[in-house]
């Protein structure tokens, strides 16, 4: 008898990353069915599949209903519903492995628990707990929500006796979360590492990320050595075993001065410090989270470019009428994807850029250099 694969896929959200995983769907095969809020939302409008969330059983039963399998957008997804879908239909992630992720501190936990390399923290929720930081992590430290931090939301660097620090519970009263060694790193890098549910692990190529307020600005095929590279992808395994992941993770991970590579974060799903996969390697971070999820081969990933970078396109003003861009400043390998968000959002993310060259430096460049000619 032939065995049966998993054909529609559903997803949790509307967003960039949900449209990415959509649309590469169609090129296996697959049917996406998108449950989220509006029609107009960017992943609602590249599919023929959609179910509207309004927030009651009803809509989450009728969406479970039209697929084989469920992916999430992100982990901010209250755990309870999540634990309801794994009872109907094969959530990627599981709920025990989105449980530890989604709560920041908890992963950190988990990391110190497994030998994982990481900063040293300690829980921080109010002033006492704050000063206790100071007098052990050192007069510069990282504050971070346990939850619903993302692109610099959530995260604090205090300085001791500043007055943001002096300040910092009677402006942030109802923050829960920890504090962080300030790590003077000298480059930020990232390894996509997909599972499928029998094990079988492949990592993709490391890259580095650079950050701006928080917020990833641009992505490249990194400069580093061989040695360094092997040890960040072992890391990138290490923490998909230990969180008992299945589909695709991020580690996001620091290099030091001392070439010691520590583990910032660990993103559950397909990120954006792998948007670069969709154009300057043999097979994308989406495709390969699909792959995972619907019981196929997973494929071992390289680069097919010698240079290549990601560039974000971040709406920089605060009030815009509307998106324009120069494609005159694109080349032959420029690829531009925009995510059809309607309306404009300040500090959030409407577009990237992926562009291959014969080396990174270039290919960052020529992306910087077009994202100057958007107009926002």
């Amino acid at each position: 008898m032939r065995e049966s694969f998993p054909k529609r896929i559903g997803i949790l959200g509307g967003g960039q990353l949900a449209r990415l995983l959509a649309l590469e769907c169609y090129g296996l095969g697959l049917t996406p069915v998108i449950y989220s809020s509006q029609k107009s939302d960017s992943a609602a409008q590249v599919v023929s599949h959609w179910v509207q969330d309004d927030n009651t059983s009803h809509s989450l039963s009728v969406f479970l209903q039209e697929v084989d399998v469920v992916a999430i957008e992100n982990e901010f997804t209250d755990l309870k519903k999540l634990k309801f879908i794994s009872q109907v239909k094969p959530l990627f992630p599981s709920v025990e492995s989105l449980a530890l992720v989604q709560d920041k501190f908890a992963q950190k936990q988990q990391m110190q628990k497994s030998k994982i390399p990481t900063s040293e923290f300690l829980l921080v929720n109010s002033k006492d707990d704050l000063e206790k930081a100071f007098s052990q992590l050192g007069d510069k430290l990282v504050l971070k929500k346990s939850t619903l931090g993302y692109d610099g939301r959530g995260t604090f660097v205090l300085k001791k006796k500043s007055e943001e620090a002096l300040r910092f519970f009677d402006q942030n009263f109802d923050f829960r979360g920890y504090a962080e060694k300030y790590i003077p790193f000298k480059k930020e890098l990232a390894a996509i590492v997909a599972r499928d549910s029998k094990g079988k692990m492949e990592v993709f190529p490391v890259v580095e990320t650079f950050q701006q307020d928080g917020m990833c600005s641009w992505v490249i095929r990194p400069i580093i050595s061989s040695a360094i590279e092997k040890k960040a992808q072992a890391l990138a395994i290490k923490v998909m075993k230990s969180f008992n992941g299945i589909g695709v993770y991020a580690v996001e991970m620091f290099l030091t001065g001392k070439n010691q590579i520590l583990v910032n974060e660990i993103a559950p799903r397909v990120h954006n410090s792998g948007h670069i996969t969709l154009d300057a390697c043999n097979v994308s971070q989406f495709e390969q989270h699909l792959r995972a999820m619907a019981a196929m081969p997973l494929v071992k990933p390289r680069w097919i470019a010698a240079g290549a970078a990601m560039v974000n396109i971040i709406g920089e003003m605060k009030e815009s009428k509307a998106l324009e861009f120069d494609f005159s400043a694109c080349g032959l390998d420029s690829h531009v994807c925009w995510y059809g968000k309607s309306g404009y959002t300040f500090k959030r993310k409407l577009g990237h850029m992926n562009v291959l060259a014969g080396n990174s430096k270039k290919a960052l460049q020529m992306g910087m250099k077009m994202r100057r000619k958007l107009t926002v």
